[in-house]
């Protein structure tokens, strides 16, 4: 770079414009989502799309909803147990988990098959709600 490109740039670093962007950016890192922890994507630099493509070739179907959630927002312990990128991941896992357990129920004891992808998408998106620019948290999508 340049010497009338690095002036233009720090010129740029402090305009006030550039310094409130700045800190309000600085604290919606440092925020902490309503108390359920910072978010914190724990599945790398592979898209949501690369690890369903993995899943299916080692599993051989169709990965659900939660399979691909779970694997993106937590990590496996040595002794067996989740642990969760944050408290918002985990809660919206089992919230959803909860809810979806409700909807394919069976009465004859049998276990039951996973619902459809349209229902885990419906389940999912109730459970989470839609924010105000229309994506729904763990899709990566826009729901409107």
């Amino acid at each position: 770079m340049g010497v009338n490109g690095y002036n233009a740039v720090t010129n740029t670093w402090k305009s006030a414009e550039w310094i409130a962007k700045s800190i309000r950016n600085k604290a919606n890192r440092a925020s902490d989502c309503d108390g359920r922890g910072y978010p914190i994507n724990l599945g790398g630099s592979k898209s949501r799309a690369t690890y369903s493509k993995e899943f299916k070739k080692k599993y051989e179907r169709d990965p659900r909803l939660d399979e691909i959630f779970e694997v993106m927002n937590s990590r496996k312990l040595e002794n067996g147990e989740r642990e969760w990128g944050c408290g918002r991941s985990e809660n919206a896992y089992n919230d959803y988990m909860e809810r979806i357990a409700s909807e394919v129920e069976t009465d004859d004891g049998e276990d039951p098959r996973p619902p459809p992808k349209e229902v885990q998408m419906q389940v999912w998106t109730q459970v989470q709600g839609v924010s105000k620019k229309g994506t729904v948290y763990g899709l990566n999508s826009n729901r409107k």
